[in-house]
């Protein structure tokens, strides 16, 4: 078990190819957060109050895909901080890296899980329009 772990140790792999693969998995990662914004489709043409209504539908959505992109540019400028330190990397570290990259790139699930969950409880059923006022006004669907 010993000779496993020192493995892990040896060997001195450039930085570069990390951290190009990293910012690549990040790239991806941001990419697939977007995909679950849609663009509403009208049922009559150029119905400006359906789009109204169908975009403020999108709130929870793109909500919870502002939070994830923020949360994973934070990890982003966190890893380049990181990598800073490191003047060579080792297959442990870079074994690590997979496993962190492995939590960035699950992301997005969550990230679209969060938008149809609330999308459900905030949805056309309980976001709805004030009186022309074009204010949304939410409350809790009986």
């Amino acid at each position: 078990m010993i000779r496993f772990l020192k493995r892990f140790k040896e060997g001195e792999l450039g930085l570069t190819r990390i951290e190009r693969f990293s910012d690549g998995v990040f790239a991806i990662v941001v990419t697939l957060l977007v995909l679950e914004l849609k663009v509403p489709i009208l049922r009559g043409r150029g119905s400006a109050n359906e789009l109204g209504h169908q975009l403020v539908d999108l709130v929870p959505k793109f909500l919870s895909w502002m939070i994830s992109f923020i949360i994973v540019c934070k990890f982003w400028l966190n890893h380049h901080h990181l990598l800073t330190f490191a003047q060579h990397a080792t297959y442990g570290m870079a074994w690590l890296n997979s496993i962190f990259l492995m939590a960035q790139a699950f992301i997005p699930f969550p990230t679209a899980l969060m938008g149809r969950v609330s999308d459900e409880h905030f949805g056309s059923r309980s976001v709805r329009r004030s009186h022309g006022h074009g204010h949304a006004a939410l409350y809790r669907a009986a």
